[in-house]
């Protein structure tokens, strides 16, 4: 079957997009059919995945690594992945919160004569 050139990467984030680079990298010859018909979750999840629009669960990239990767170097992709997992995790968390305006109870503004409680 003929694949599709990649999709640009489309993370939010530099972490998202570097962990998503590394899955493109450990699926490279797969196509999202072949990875949800493998690994059980479907084809817009995988895509999603590849493009970094969704940060890839820690369980399926364990049982990515387990089926892809030869033994002597999967404790490696593993902590890498791990690593890129938790920084994508930590970035997007950020990225939500600096998005969001805060709640009115935390304005700067507080009302004439409002003191701590």
């Amino acid at each position: 079957m003929e694949r599709r050139p990649g999709r640009r990467l489309d993370g939010g984030t530099p972490e998202a997009e570097e962990l998503a680079q590394l899955l493109r990298k450990l699926t490279a010859g797969m196509t999202v059919r072949e990875l949800a018909d493998r690994f059980d979750d479907g084809r817009t999840q995988w895509n999603e995945f590849r493009q970094g629009r969704k940060l890839i669960p820690s369980w399926l990239a364990d049982n990515l690594v387990n089926e892809l990767i030869p033994g002597h170097a999967q404790s490696l992709q593993r902590k890498r992945g791990k690593e890129l997992l938790a920084a994508a995790e930590k970035a997007s968390w950020r990225a939500t919160r600096l998005a969001r305006p805060p709640p009115p109870e935390f304005s700067a503004r507080r009302p004439a004569g409002w003191e701590w409680p």
